[in-house]
């Protein structure tokens, strides 16, 4: 279970990636909070793509990701040298700390899209 407590908890659905920018450059990885329904895995890496799950009435879902599972996400692009800039904890890896914290019960969860 996750040790973080931010001070001001933000809402998140049960998908690290959602609402967040991929940005790959020459010192590492950053996950930015881009306060949508970005997913940094749909279109590349300049255009800000909605969630493919919730365009489709669902909710986002890492484990029942189709364009997760499509990409192949493998521990170790997973587990890489991310860094998150969430607006409720900045500068934490994602290996270490962010994708625990987003699955943990004490995350708020956003409101349900749908009951499904």
């Amino acid at each position: 279970m996750s040790n973080l407590r931010p001070e001001n908890p933000i809402p998140r659905t049960l998908c690290a990636w959602y609402g967040f920018h991929l940005t790959i450059g020459d010192v590492g990885q950053l996950l930015s909070d881009s306060r949508g329904n970005e997913c940094p895995w749909v279109g590349t890496y300049s255009e800000c793509c909605p969630c493919t799950m919730e365009m489709e009435g669902e909710n986002p879902n890492a484990s029942r990701c189709p364009v997760a599972a499509a990409a192949e996400m493998t521990p170790a692009l997973i587990l890489g040298n991310i860094t998150v800039w969430a607006r409720e904890l900045l500068g934490i890896t994602f290996a270490d700390a962010w994708q625990e914290y987003v699955m943990s019960p004490s995350c708020p969860r956003v409101s349900a899209i749908n009951s499904n």
